[in-house]
């Protein structure tokens, strides 16, 4: 196992400790912390260049949600963000409407199961309305988000019938 590894599961440990604080109390440079942690892990993840946090942004929003939904919100913000800083426009557009604050699991919801094909297609459908759901309808950064090519992740989005449009506000 190498160092990297290492630091990543004490970090993973660090957060969950964390979040029990998060959840508890309003602790504006905890959150700071793992914002900071989070879009270094963005930029690494989707190999953008360094990006920095506005601190304006960060404190204007007072962060209801769970530490995992603060990553999710800051990995999306990094990839709206376009000269190198998270602005509260980025944020305010990574962060998912009150209604919409659900984890992502795709359920097979018949008692019978249905062939394998269908059942694929009905999750990369889910699959692709989510990533566009959590980028507020930007193809490129939900391509970026998803790992695929911009041309790519279109012709996925006719093969399924998703139209990213309505994913915008």
């Amino acid at each position: 196992m190498g160092r990297a590894r290492v630091v990543d599961e004490h970090e993973e440990e660090l957060c969950e400790l964390l979040a029990v604080r998060l959840a508890h109390h309003g602790y504006e440079g905890l959150i700071a912390t793992l914002t900071e942690l989070f879009l270094r892990r963005a930029c690494a993840k989707h190999a953008l260049g360094p990006i920095r946090l506005s601190p304006d942004a960060l404190r204007a929003h007072d962060w209801p949600g769970s530490v995992q939904e603060l990553a999710n919100v800051v990995e999306a913000a990094a990839l709206l963000a376009t000269e190198g800083v998270v602005e509260l426009a980025h944020l305010e557009a990574a962060i998912p409407p009150p209604s919409a604050r659900t984890s992502f699991e795709p359920r097979l919801d018949t008692d019978e199961l249905p062939p394998m094909a269908e059942a694929r297609q009905r999750f990369d459908r889910a699959y692709l309305c989510e990533v566009l759901r959590r980028t507020r309808g930007n193809v490129s950064a939900a391509a970026r988000l998803a790992g695929r090519n911009r041309t790519d992740f279109h012709d996925l989005l006719k093969r399924h019938g998703v139209d990213a449009s309505e994913f915008r506000e």
